[in-house]
């Protein structure tokens, strides 16, 4: 029984030595690490290799200078992976697995034979292993096994959150669902919540209650970046519409859901615009305070 971890990294070599140990300390020990790598630079890639001329039966690493996206990487990851591999877990390149991740998740698959994904709760930490919430999906809908479909319009109305690397998969799904949606561009950055829902509405999926990834926020986290936000609503809304149009979902949660999307856009596009504004201003002011100074200087003297 051979699990693939697929692992994708750009420009996080203050922690992607952190999340490769996280996989090489697991209790489960069949397992193989894949690790595609776009960083420009070779700091990163200079630590993978590390890793890789340690560990060369269970780590394989590729790099490439230009930014290939996620998606596209992790594409290419799951068609390297080892051909006995039954089970396939992603990894984002900043956050870490707790010990028994594999062992747990792979009790629950082989507790529900008919199980194709099973996803856990996270603990989410700052730079320094501070921990800022011990169960991040607290208010999430959890299953813990299905044996019913999920329809879309509970899929889209409870939103389903969670991080790609609280993820793992049967290998039959990677080959039955797909990562990009036709709609959007490869450069999709829903491919998770779209993948997930492929599964969920037509497969038994199992929830973990338990915390079993390390979220970690940092100070260039998307999370904290309002454009990627804006970008991520957008998508969303584009997603919604093609559930609309296929009859997948109603027009009242279309409606719901769209609307409150564009709330939540518009007021981050403000709170953005508020933002400038007042840096602005401020520069502005420190400016002329400075201009004001060096001219009464120059009086004096």
């Amino acid at each position: 029984m051979i699990v693939s971890i697929i692992l994708t990294c750009y420009k996080q070599e203050k922690y992607i030595e952190e999340t490769i140990l996280s996989v090489i300390n697991q209790s489960f020990k069949d397992r193989e690490l894949l690790v595609w790598d776009d960083s420009p630079a070779d700091i990163c890639r200079n630590i993978i290799s590390e890793y890789v001329k340690k560990y060369p039966d269970k780590i394989k690493a590729w790099h490439h200078n230009s930014n290939k996206w996620i998606v596209n990487n992790m594409q290419f990851l799951i068609e390297q992976r080892n051909k006995k591999s039954e089970y396939v877990a992603f990894l984002e390149w900043d956050d870490c697995l707790f010990p028994e991740y594999l062992e747990k998740k792979l009790e629950i698959f082989k507790k529900y034979q008919n199980t194709q994904l099973v996803y856990n709760e996270l603990t989410t930490v700052n730079e320094k292993w501070k921990v800022i919430n011990k169960k991040e999906l607290k208010f999430c809908n959890w299953i813990f096994s299905k044996k019913w479909k999920i329809s879309y319009n509970e899929l889209v109305s409870n939103t389903y959150y969670m991080s790609r690397s609280t993820l793992m998969v049967r290998s039959e799904a990677i080959k039955k669902y797909d990562f990009i949606p036709t709609f959007l561009s490869d450069r999709t950055i829903i491919s998770d919540i779209y993948f997930f829902n492929q599964v969920a509405h037509n497969e038994d999926i199992y929830g973990i209650e338990d915390p079993l990834t390390y979220y970690r926020i940092q100070e260039n986290s998307v999370s904290k970046n309002i454009n990627w936000w804006i970008k991520y609503f957008l998508e969303l809304i584009e997603y919604y519409k093609y559930l609309l149009n296929n009859w997948m979902i109603t027009k009242k949660i279309y409606r719901e859901r769209v609307n409150k999307r564009y709330l939540l856009i518009s007021t981050m596009s403000l709170k953005k615009s508020l933002s400038m504004w007042i840096f602005s201003t401020i520069r502005l002011f420190i400016i002329e305070c400075f201009l004001a100074i060096k001219k009464r200087i120059r009086n004096v003297l």
